[in-house]
Parts: C-alpha cells; structure tokens; sequence
C-alpha cells in the first residue's frame, strides 16, 4: 500500500494526520512506523498493520488479538495499546485494489530491538532473564482472560504442522542438516506429539523471539530493561512449553551469533520463566526436544521461504547459519539424538 493510501486509511479510520509514513521490515502483513500531528489519542507514535483478509477466521483472530491486548494493556502489561477506530472498532477495515484488508492502530514502543543490538555476557544474561519473567508473565495474565476459539494454533509456524516442514526440509542445499532437523522432528514427534495431553496450555505470545523484545538502557547505570512485547499475531491457544522452547531458541540463536555462551544464557531465559510459571516433570524433560524443534522449524521454513522469495533473501536468511550452529550444539550437548529408537 502507497504512502497516500496509508495517510488516507488514518484520516478516515482514526482522524490522525500524519507527519512521517515509513515501511517497517517484516515477515508477514504490511507494518507502518507513523509519526503523527497531534490528537485526541494523547500520543504521536503508531504502528499501523494491514492485514490482508482472506476469511472470517482471519478477521475473528486479529479482532481477538486486539481485545487480549487491551486486557493486557489495561493489566499494566508492556504491550502496545490498540487504538480503535473513529467507530469504536480495534479492527478496522479497508478495501485497496479490490482487496479487503484488516487495519490496526497501535501505540509505537520506543526503543531497540534484541535482535539489533550486540552486548556482553552480563548484559544477555540480564536481558534473557528479564525476558523469560516478562513472557511468563504476559501469559499468566491472558490466563484471566476469556476468548472463544478464535485463537486455535494454526499457520505455517506452528510446531505441530509437521507435514508442512517436512515439505519444507526438500529447499534445504546442505544433506548434513536436512537429515539433522528430519531425525529432530521425529523425536519430536515422539517425545513431544504423543505426550500432549501431559502439557500446560494457555494462551500464549506465540512468536517470542529478539525481534519482538523492545529495549532501552537506564542512564547511568548502563542496564537494558524491557520497555515492551510487539508482534502478538501468532497469539494462540497453545502449550507453555512452546512457548519457553520458542524464547529459548532464539536467545541461544542470538547468543551464537554474538559470541556468547548459549548455555548460560539459556538457564537465565529458563529461571525467569520460571520465577511466574512452573514447568512441570515432563517438560523440563523435553525442553531441549522441543528447542532443538523450533531450530528444525526455522531452518526448514526459512530454506523454503529464501527459494520462493529471492528479492527478500537477505532479510529471510539472516539467522540461518546461526540455526544451524544451534542445532548441533543441542543434538551434541543435550545429547537428544542417543534417545533415538533404533
């Protein structure tokens, strides 16, 4: 969507006027840093998303997402604030190119991201800790919230669509990693898939990686803290445990990239997380199968989404290599693949 379009989407939908439209990079939808004149909104910051809206179940889930986020908002919770429309709606709509697509306005969080910054050892190990207590925390209060099933875990991410990532391991040049996430997703799927029933569910994030963890460093002290949690559209009924083997993954990922001892900062994401939300027997067994999952997940997508989408390689192959490191290091040290069954 142009520049003109946007500005005219927030001067119909949410009387604001805009002073900066800028494109933010992103996986999925169309997200728009907005600085805007001043309003009756009591801020000048937004993020706008355009969703495009293929069927009702996409239209129930964003105007979900917008409810659980103003519940959380209203908890005092660090998320954006959904700003609804001129109408009252937190999903607003709008037809472009004869297209129906789904808007959503929300407060701009100021700050770095995880995933753009680079800090030492007792700065990761802070930031990982506070990250586990803040996604625990983010989902014992959607625990108090009552949705109906709008919010099913679904789509190509979802850890238990293992058909579509065995599809995916196909794109993957390197045989030696192929056959590593195909021998990880089996041993997921028999340690994690046939022991569902066993797990805490909730609703949960969904998406906790470094890209969605918003930063800022105390004057003086020099300390990150987390100013905020974006990005909730995989929000979903789903299992704790995901939820922590997510986080996990990509703080070790990032850890790798940065140099740092990934075992370390993973006990810290695990203790935070812990500090709000027991992890029971059973899952503290699997953690590392389900980890070494998301990697497996992650480098299979990614293979098959850098095939399809070659004007977008770079950004969709950023952490690849570092996927790969962790997936080694956790078949290696966690010792995963001796529980194979021969």
């Amino acid at each position: 969507m142009d520049v003109t379009s946007v500005q005219h989407v927030l001067r119909e939908l949410y009387a604001v006027s805009t002073i900066t439209v800028k494109q933010l990079e992103g996986y999925a939808d169309s997200n728009y840093y907005i600085s805007a004149q001043p309003n009756q909104h009591s801020c000048t910051e937004f993020v706008l998303k355009i969703i495009l809206m293929e069927n009702e179940s996409n239209k129930c889930q964003y105007r979900a997402i917008g409810s659980a986020l103003q519940h959380l908002h209203k908890q005092g919770v660090q998320v954006s604030k959904p700003i609804p429309t001129v109408d009252g709606e937190l999903l607003g709509s709008y037809d472009f190119n004869d297209d129906r697509y789904g808007v959503m306005l929300l407060t701009y969080i100021q700050g770095q991201t995880l995933c753009e910054m680079e800090v030492g050892q007792h700065h990761m190990n802070d930031i990982a800790q506070q990250s586990g207590k803040k996604i625990a925390q983010i989902d014992k209060a959607l625990s108090t919230l009552t949705l109906s099933d709008e919010l099913q875990l679904k789509g190509e991410w979802n850890l238990l669509n293992l058909d579509f990532i065995k599809s995916c391991s196909h794109y993957m040049s390197c045989n030696k990693t192929k056959d590593l996430c195909l021998r990880v997703i089996k041993l997921f799927e028999d340690k994690v898939i046939k022991n569902l029933s066993k797990l805490q569910t909730g609703l949960i994030h969904g998406d906790a990686n470094d890209a969605n963890i918003i930063l800022k460093q105390q004057p003086g002290c020099g300390r990150w803290v987390i100013e905020g949690i974006i990005d909730f559209g995989d929000m979903a009924h789903s299992f704790y445990l995901f939820e922590i083997a997510i986080l996990v993954a990509y703080f070790m990922m990032k850890s790798f990239k940065d140099g740092l001892d990934v075992d370390k900062v993973a006990d810290h994401v695990l203790r935070g997380f812990e500090s709000v939300l027991h992890l029971n027997k059973l899952e503290h067994e699997v953690l590392y199968f389900t980890v070494a999952e998301v990697a497996a997940h992650s480098l299979s997508k990614t293979a098959a989404d850098a095939q399809k989408c070659p004007d977008n390689y770079e950004y969709i192959m950023q952490d690849y290599n570092a996927f790969e490191k962790l997936l080694s290091h956790i078949c290696e040290t966690k010792r995963i693949l001796q529980t194979e069954r021969r």
